[in-house]
């Protein structure tokens, strides 16, 4: 089940970047993956949901980007999304305020892996921008990193500060892998009408 869910990110992915489809912002990325995946594998969806609310006390998270139910033998899995798509459209974005998200994404999905509410954590990334890729000398939120290779260890904690304060454990090895960066040199931007894309981070209960 795992890499019909991977295999669907590289495709999205790779039709963006082939001129085959435009996303125009982050709910974009989140439809045409989801539209994908409905259109390889319509036997397999039992449910998909935009905006799912699924969690409660959890004062770094309301709505989940993407929540499906995929037909099992066993039994159906439960599988959460999250998505990032940085974009440049003229003017850099708020790029440490982004890279707290990110993680703040990451923790949202470990923590409703652990309260048993999905089955399975996916976290989705993308980008026009090299500082999300790179490993830079930040001066705010120093912590929050998504650089290519950066990884969060079982058992650690996540960071936390002002905008990401719930503290969550890693519950399983989580890295960034880039793909798709390699002119990306001293925060130079990828060429245009392309992205760089992560190896999707998958979370799930390892005990």
């Amino acid at each position: 089940m795992e890499d019909i869910l991977k295999d669907n990110w590289i495709k999205t992915i790779n039709d963006f970047n082939q001129g085959k489809k435009q996303f125009s912002s982050e709910k974009s990325l989140v439809f045409w993956y989801a539209w994908n995946l409905k259109s390889s594998n319509p036997e397999l969806i039992e449910e998909i949901d935009f905006e799912r609310s699924l969690f409660v006390n959890f004062s770094d998270g309301t709505f989940l980007d993407l929540y499906l139910v995929l037909k099992s033998k066993n039994k159906n899995l439960r599988v959460g999304i999250e998505f990032k798509l940085p974009h440049n459209n003229g003017g850099n974005t708020n790029q440490t305020q982004t890279r707290q998200k990110c993680i703040n994404d990451l923790k949202r999905l470990n923590w409703l892996v652990t309260k048993n509410r999905i089955d399975l954590g996916i976290f989705l990334m993308a980008t026009d921008e090299g500082p999300y890729t790179n490993k830079g000398k930040y001066r705010k939120a120093i912590e929050f990193e998504t650089y290519d290779g950066k990884e969060y260890q079982k058992n650690d904690l996540f960071p936390i500060n002002e905008l990401s304060s719930d503290s969550v454990e890693v519950i399983s090895d989580q890295q960034f892998i880039w793909n798709n960066f390699e002119k990306i040199k001293n925060r130079i931007e990828i060429p245009k009408d392309q992205f760089a894309w992560i190896e999707p981070i998958i979370i799930k209960n390892t005990q």
